[in-house]
C-alpha cells in the first residue's frame, strides 16, 4: 500500500519532528548515532503516513516516550527499500508497523507483535555503537489488510 502525503500533512510532520528535536535537546538527551532533525522529522512523516494508511487519528503531542505512536500501533520506519523492522528488547508487547519511504511517499511494509519478533526475528547489533535489538525482515512480517 503506497501512501502519498499532502502539503499540509508534510507540514504537520515537520512541526512534530522539529518540536521533538528541540524538546529532546532542551531536556539534555544525548542523541543516538544518526539522530537529529532529519530523523525526528522522517519519523513524524512515517507516523502521519501510517495514520493515513490505517485511517487513525494522530496525536501530535510530544513527550510520549515508550507509548504507542497511534492507537494500538508502534510505528517504525526506514528509507531503505529492503529495511527490516527493529524492536527494542525492552518492548515486550504491542503491535509494530514498518513504514518504508521518505518525505512524501511511504509504503506499508507489514507488521508483527513484539512477541512474534522474538520467534521470527534475529537479536543482533546492526550498527556499531547501537544496542542489540530484534530485527524482523519484511518477508516475515504480516501484510496489513485495510
Amino acid at each position: 500500500m503506497i501512501i502519498n502525503l499532502t502539503y499540509d500533512q508534510i507540514m504537520l510532520a515537520v512541526q512534530m519532528g522539529s518540536r521533538r528535536n528541540v524538546t529532546a535537546k532542551k531536556k539534555g538527551f544525548m542523541p543516538a548515532i544518526g539522530m537529529g532533525w532529519d530523523i525526528h522529522i522522517e519519523g513524524a512523516l512515517s507516523e502521519v503516513a501510517a495514520a493515513k494508511a490505517l485511517n487513525l487519528w494522530l496525536d501530535p503531542s510530544i513527550g510520549k516516550q515508550r507509548e504507542e505512536d497511534l492507537i494500538g500501533w508502534n510505528i517504525r520506519s526506514t528509507r531503505y527499500e529492503s529495511g527490516e523492522l527493529r524492536i527494542e528488547d525492552y518492548e515486550t508487547d504491542g503491535k509494530f508497523l514498518l513504514m518504508i519511504g521518505s518525505f512524501d511517499i511511504w509504503r506499508v511494509a507489514g507488521w508483527c507483535t513484539a512477541e512474534d519478533a522474538r520467534s521470527i526475528g534475529e537479536f543482533k547489533v546492526k550498527r556499531e555503537g547501537r544496542t542489540p535489538a530484534w530485527w524482523v525482515p519484511q518477508e516475515k512480517l504480516r501484510k496489513y489488510e485495510n
